[in-house]
C-alpha cells in the first residue's frame, strides 16, 4: 500500500487509477473522521510548520526532535497514546524501540492527510 507520503510525493507521475486507488486507501486508513472544514484540519499543521520556520530562523541551526514532537502534540497535530503494534499497524517503531507510547495522527491530522490527498486526484485526472 502507497503511504501519504509516497502517492503525495509521486503525484505527478500517477495515474488516474492510482490516484483512484491511494485516495480510497488513504481513506480506509483514516476510518471515520469528524466533521472538519479544511481550514480546521490543515491549522494545527500549519501552527507547526510556522513554529519550525521560527525556530530555523531565531536560532539559525538545527531543531530538536523532542522540541518538534512537543509542539506538535501542544498544536493538536500528534496525541499521546499507549505503543500498541495492535492499534499502530504491521510495524509500531514505539514498540520496536521499547518506548510504553507512540504520538500518533489527531483526528484533525488524519482530515488534513485527505485534504492534502485531493491534489493527488486532481492532478492525476488532469492528465487524462
Amino acid at each position: 500500500m502507497t503511504t501519504f507520503a509516497e502517492g503525495a510525493e509521486d503525484a505527478a507521475h500517477m495515474d488516474l487509477g492510482s490516484a483512484r486507488v491511494f485516495l480510497r486507501e488513504q481513506g480506509d486508513q483514516l476510518r471515520v473522521l469528524p466533521e472538519l472544514s479544511a481550514a480546521e484540519a490543515l491549522t494545527p499543521l500549519a501552527r507547526l510548520g510556522l513554529w519550525v520556520l521560527e525556530e530555523l530562523r531565531e536560532h539559525a541551526s538545527d531543531i530538536d526532535g523532542g522540541d518538534v514532537q512537543d509542539q506538535a502534540e501542544a498544536f493538536g497535530v500528534v496525541a499521546e497514546q499507549p505503543a500498541d503494534p495492535a492499534t499502530c499497524g504491521e510495524r509500531c517503531p514505539c514498540a520496536e524501540a521499547g518506548a510504553d507510547v507512540c504520538y500518533r495522527d489527531t483526528d484533525a491530522t488524519r482530515a488534513a492527510r485527505l485534504v492534502l490527498a485531493q491534489p493527488v486526484l486532481v492532478a492525476a485526472e488532469s492528465r487524462g
